[in-house]
C-alpha cells in the first residue's frame, strides 16, 4: 500500500471502548471510575441484579441482592468481579438482623494484608440510628499503599452541595463518607463536612426505573491516594446502605397497600 503523502491529513485513532473490569483496571490503573451509576439488569427478571459503570451500555461489575436471612445463609449483597453471576466476589455484604451491623468480606488485595490462615479480610460496618436523618454508618480500614494503616469513615445523611451536585437540577438529598482522622491531610480543592472532615466520596438514590443511584469519589477519594481496599469499602458499604433502604422502602410500601394508605418515595435530608 502506498505511504500517505507529507502532510496529508492521519485519520483518528479508533475510539477506546471498556468493556469489563479487566480492560478498565488496565488502562486507568484503578478498581473504579471517579463516578458511577448504578442501573437494573432488565436482562434477568427472576432477581434483583444490577451493573454498576459509567454508562448503561458500559458496565464493570455486576451486583446481586438477596433478601436479609433470619440465620445463616447466603449474603444480602454481592458486588462480582465481573459481570456474571459467578464471577467472584469483590465484597460480600452480610446484614445482621440481630444487631445494627453488618461485616463486609473482601478477598486478598494489594494493601490489604489478612489474618494467618484466612481467606478474606471482614470489615464491620457499625449502624447508629435515632431517626433516618441523623442515621451513621462508620467502617475501618486499612487506607494508602505501603505502610497503610487503619482509619475510620462514617457515612451521613446528607443534602449538602456535596450530594446536591450529582443532580443536574441541584436537589435531592443522599449520603457523604467523611474521613473521621481531624488531622488527615485534605487535597486542594477538597469539601469538608460541618464538624471540619474531608468528605471522600458521595451517593444518592436515583428515582428511576433503569438508574437506581449515582455515586463519585471526591477529594483525597478521588486521587487514589486512600488505597483500592478503602475504595472497596466506600462502593460496597454505600451499595449496603442503598439496599437496606430499597427493601425498607419496599416494605412501607406494602404496608401502606395492604392498610389503605399509600406511600411515597423520597426523604428530606440534614446537612
Amino acid at each position: 500500500m502506498a505511504s500517505q503523502a507529507a502532510g496529508e491529513e492521519q485519520p483518528p485513532p479508533p475510539l477506546i471502548t471498556l468493556t469489563g473490569p479487566q480492560q478498565w483496571q488496565q488502562l486507568s490503573g484503578r478498581r473504579f471510575p471517579p463516578a458511577f451509576n448504578m442501573y437494573l439488569d432488565s436482562s434477568c427478571r427472576e432477581k434483583r441484579r444490577f451493573v454498576i459503570g459509567e454508562h448503561k451500555g458500559t458496565p464493570l461489575y455486576a451486583v446481586t441482592t438477596h433478601p436479609p436471612a433470619r440465620s445463616s445463609g447466603p449474603p444480602n449483597l454481592v458486588l462480582h468481579n465481573g459481570l456474571q453471576d459467578d464471577s467472584p466476589p469483590l465484597a460480600a455484604v452480610y446484614q445482621n438482623r440481630s444487631s445494627h451491623a453488618s461485616t463486609v468480606e473482601l478477598p486478598p488485595l494489594d494493601g490489604l494484608p489478612l489474618p494467618d490462615n484466612a481467606r478474606v479480610s471482614v470489615v464491620k460496618i457499625e449502624e447508629n440510628s435515632a431517626n433516618f436523618r441523623s442515621t451513621t454508618y462508620t467502617f475501618t480500614v486499612q487506607t494508602g499503599g505501603p505502610g497503610s494503616h487503619l482509619e475510620a469513615f462514617q457515612w451521613r445523611h446528607s443534602s449538602g452541595k456535596e450530594v446536591r451536585a450529582l443532580d443536574a437540577r441541584g436537589h435531592g438529598d443522599g449520603w457523604k463518607l467523611v474521613r473521621l482522622a481531624p488531622d488527615a491531610p485534605a487535597v486542594d480543592g477538597a469539601t469538608f463536612a460541618s464538624d471540619g472532615r474531608e468528605v471522600v466520596a458521595v451517593w444518592k438514590k436515583v428515582y428511576s426505573a433503569t438508574k437506581k443511584l449515582k455515586f463519585q469519589f471526591l477529594g483525597t477519594g478521588a486521587t487514589g491516594a486512600l488505597g483500592e481496599p478503602w475504595a472497596l469499602m466506600a462502593v460496597a458499604s454505600a451499595l449496603k446502605i442503598w439496599d437496606s433502604i430499597h427493601i425498607d422502602t419496599a416494605g412501607a410500601h406494602i404496608a401502606g397497600i395492604s392498610g389503605g394508605g399509600a406511600f411515597v418515595g423520597g426523604a428530606g435530608g440534614g446537612a
